[in-house]
């Protein structure tokens, strides 16, 4: 935690739930409010990611020892964007980091951080020093690329590689200033613009459409050479208000003016998701006042003779083409609203709201809507230019549609080709049983020959079984061998398992038949894995040696002695090794109302498993050798000893682990709070006791801030800022822990005294913690002024708290409205 005065009667804080280690320090969560000791009347907050090596000093050495700073030593923050509204599932991946945090209302947000939106989710985002503002929609993905200060202006860039969003862009004010929205096929440079964006999500092309303000598209395409290197070509279009410039990809037209036409109103309010529709309607008002600005502007430029600035597709120098090209200005706010209502995702009462914001002159009347003109102020001579692209287009299209067609073809044709093959294989197993049978013969030949030649006074002599010795020849190209002028044929195995691509973990297993006599091997490329003797109509199960993870493409032959049949391709087999896991916590038996494992696995992206005898009761997903806390789903009232862990990949399981502990649940607790209470009054020291009841592994928490308020003249607190560990305490047990107390004195009727605690994390062991039943945070000494002369008792308000966890969530908070207030005995 970190307080900062920036007065006599305000304070400004942070509460940071720390994770230190030699590199990084994790997620800090920024609580800042403003606060008066007479009238506490706001707070907010915010989160920012912050890095520092100072905190590792002064939690290790000093423990806090410097928690305040002088109201001169504050710097300026770098540029953020702040949440605005969250709407479902909305998570956030910061700069740098692997781990997605769930996003919140005034989360800070910065250059590098990545967003991404659930089904029915939404998010906005507000750049904290513009107030411009974006809304993401659902199953969208958006990434801020660059949020800073560059010489006497501000850049604001974000890329948008899926969903949808809606962009309010206040003027910018200094040339220097930048605002780029960027998306798979275009970047969009923006100067006070509305606009929005959305992303098809199956060909990853591109529509922006421009609501008011004046946007420029540029793409970027790389083209080869015939010396081998590759030169970039850039080309740019202005887009004005009404129009939408749509891409499939980045270089389907050669003249991006060919990309631009009056926006579609219908198709953009059936693709976007309500809150999009919603944004835009709310922005609908400031929208009119801009673009009656642009038509003031363009009206001025006609009269002077002069065409639209930019690369454009509009000529407004003839009276009739402005005329035209106003009215859709002063018709896209209605076809949107009619547009929006009709297909439901505006109400009437959305509308008559809209019209309150609207001058007169300018409401909607959805009885009254003109359609927009598709061909309003378009240059003729572009226009001819946009048919041709446009035509290339469509055929373009076409030739993917057909291609499209025989894909879907084949697909069909699917279950013909299927028994087509395995009609095949059914001939050639057919085939492989005669040659078994006369490879058997055969070799029974070869040896009563063999037999003959060494004993010819025994011509009757037979042996019953082939000669155990083989030929010094090599195999043939036929994949068979030969010895003299005899030649064994050797049946391919029958392979019955795997039969089609499979994943599996170590050993692989490959079952097969050959008669008796064969022996069957496995191979990859020429490397043997493996091999069994055939056993006639009797499966041979070919346990293969430990294989690394990874696809193999193996083969599999049958052998009688140096003679080999030919290849066998076996299916794709992918092999997975899910690694192994460890358990934490608990090392020794427990009891408790909220049941827990603590496993450590030993690899990423695996599923920590936890099964009581043989039914599952909890799941995490395991990070690389780091500490993940499974929630077991056990029932209270009973004792359970034969828990088992177990790590799965990619539906690979290891082997089960015993736990060799022994868990106890009892009934859960009642609601996780915090308590005050007065402590004993001595040698005139008054007490006050903070406790905190009933937070379970579902409520459990990392670190917390408490403030409390009293009368400076009968109450002081004169102790360390840093507090000595003291291991009957909630903190004072953990490992790695920190608390301080500091108090701010007002000019006039409160002090405020604020407590702060929290875990914190050198060498990656601690973790958030619970509490069964009621403990002691701290008990805090006060000295009893002289204004208390007169009383026995003085009161004590907590008027704020708030508990987070790991993460940087919300656990628990209570603000003013709820305050606690309890009497301390000063006698």
């Amino acid at each position: 935690m970190r307080i900062v005065p920036i007065g006599e009667d305000f304070c400004r804080f942070q509460l940071l739930p720390m994770t230190l280690d030699n590199v990084r320090i994790g997620q800090l969560i920024e609580y800042e409010r403003r606060f008066s000791v007479e009238n506490i009347t706001e707070y907010r907050m915010k989160s920012k990611a912050f890095m520092s090596l100072l905190i590792v000093f002064t939690l290790v050495f000093s423990l806090f020892s410097s928690i305040a700073a002088k109201p001169a030593e504050a710097k300026a923050s770098a540029r953020a964007a702040v949440v605005v509204t969250v709407k479902g599932d909305v998570s956030v991946k910061k700069a740098g980091g692997s781990k997605s945090y769930s996003a919140y209302e005034d989360m800070s947000l910065n250059q590098g951080d990545y967003i991404s939106t659930g089904s029915g989710a939404a998010v906005t985002l507000r750049v904290a020093d513009r107030q411009d503002e974006i809304t993401v929609g659902e199953n969208s993905e958006f990434y801020i690329s660059d949020l800073a200060e560059q010489g006497g202006g501000t850049v604001s860039k974000f890329k948008m590689w899926a969903g949808s969003a809606w962009t309010k862009v206040k003027s910018l004010v200094s040339s220097d200033d930048e605002f780029e929205m960027e998306t798979p096929t275009a970047v969009m440079g923006v100067r006070g613009t509305q606009l929005g964006v959305n992303i098809n999500p199956e060909t990853g092309g591109s529509s922006t459409l421009v609501g008011s303000g004046i946007v420029t598209a540029t793409t970027t395409t790389n083209q080869a050479a015939p010396d081998g290197q590759s030169t970039q070509t850039s080309q740019d279009v202005t887009v004005y208000p009404t129009q939408q410039f749509s891409m499939g990809s980045r270089d389907e037209v050669t003249d991006l003016r060919a990309s631009v036409n009056t926006v579609d109103v219908n198709n953009f309010v059936q693709n976007a998701p309500p809150d999009i529709v919603n944004s835009f309607i709310q922005g609908a008002s400031d929208m009119q006042a801009e673009n009656n600005q642009i038509m003031n502007n363009l009206s001025a430029n006609a009269q002077n003779g002069t065409t639209p600035p930019g690369n454009t597709t509009l000529n407004l120098s003839d009276p009739n083409a402005l005329s035209q090209f106003s009215g859709n200005i002063n018709g896209l706010i209605p076809n949107f609203a009619q547009s929006a209502v009709n297909s439901g995702a505006a109400s009437q009462s959305t509308i008559d709201q809209l019209n309150s914001t609207l001058p007169p002159g300018q409401q909607v009347d959805l009885n009254n809507v003109t359609p927009l003109d598709p061909n309003a102020g378009v240059d003729p001579a572009v226009a001819q230019i946009v048919q041709e692209q446009q035509a290339n287009k469509a055929a373009a299209a076409e030739r993917t549609g057909q291609e499209q067609q025989q894909v879907t073809a084949a697909q069909q044709n699917m279950p013909n080709l299927v028994s087509q093959v395995t009609e095949q294989r059914q001939q050639v197993q057919a085939a492989n049983e005669q040659a078994k049978a006369q490879a058997t013969q055969q070799a029974q030949q070869n040896a009563q020959q063999q037999s003959q030649q060494t004993t010819p006074n025994n011509p009757t002599t037979t042996p019953s079984t082939p000669p155990t010795t083989t030929p010094s020849t090599t195999t043939s190209n036929s994949g068979n061998s030969s010895s003299g002028s005899s030649t064994i044929f050797v049946p391919v195995p029958t392979v019955t398992s795997p039969s089609t691509v499979v994943t599996v973990g170590n050993p692989v297993v490959i079952k097969a038949k050959a008669a008796n006599i064969y022996t069957i091997k496995v191979f990859n490329g020429s490397d043997e894995l493996g091999s069994a003797q055939g056993a006639g109509d009797t499966e041979s199960n070919i346990t293969l040696r430990n294989l690394p993870e990874g696809t193999y493409n193996l083969t599999v032959r049958s052998f009688l002695g140096a003679y080999t049949s030919t290849n066998v391709a076996l299916p794709a087999i992918t092999v997975v090794e899910p690694g192994s896991v460890q358990v934490v916590y608990p090392t020794s038996n427990v009891t408790t109302s909220s049941p827990y494992v603590t496993a450590r696995a030993s690899k990423s992206d695996s599923l920590i498993k936890v099964f009581n005898g043989e039914t599952l009761v909890g799941s995490a997903t395991g990070i690389a050798n780091q500490d993940v806390t499974v929630p077991l789903a056990l029932a209270a009232g009973s004792s359970y000893s034969n828990l088992y862990v177990a790590v799965e990949k990619s539906g690979i399981q290891s082997e089960r682990s015993k736990i060799n502990v022994t868990i106890t649940v009892t009934s859960t607790g009642g609601t996780a709070k915090l308590t005050v209470e007065p402590g004993t009054y001595a040698n005139g020291t008054a007490k006050a006791v903070l406790s905190l009841e009933n937070f379970p592994q579902t409520n459990e928490f990392y670190a917390l801030e408490v403030h409390l308020t009293y009368a400076p003249s009968k109450l002081k607190y004169s102790g360390p800022e840093t507090l000595i560990k003291d291991n009957s305490t909630i903190f004072g047990a953990q490992a790695q822990s920190a608390e301080t107390l500091k108090e701010y004195t007002g000019t006039t009727s409160n002090s405020e005294l604020i407590y702060a605690a929290s875990n914190y994390d050198l060498a990656n062991v601690s973790s958030n913690i619970t509490v069964d039943g009621k403990k002691t945070l701290v008990t805090i000494p006060l000295t009893v002024g002289t204004g208390a002369a007169a009383d026995t008792t003085v009161p004590i308000t907590v008027v704020y708290y708030k508990i987070v966890n790991k993460s940087g969530a919300t656990v628990l908070e209570v603000t003013p409205n709820n305050s606690i207030t309890i009497n301390v005995p000063v006698k």
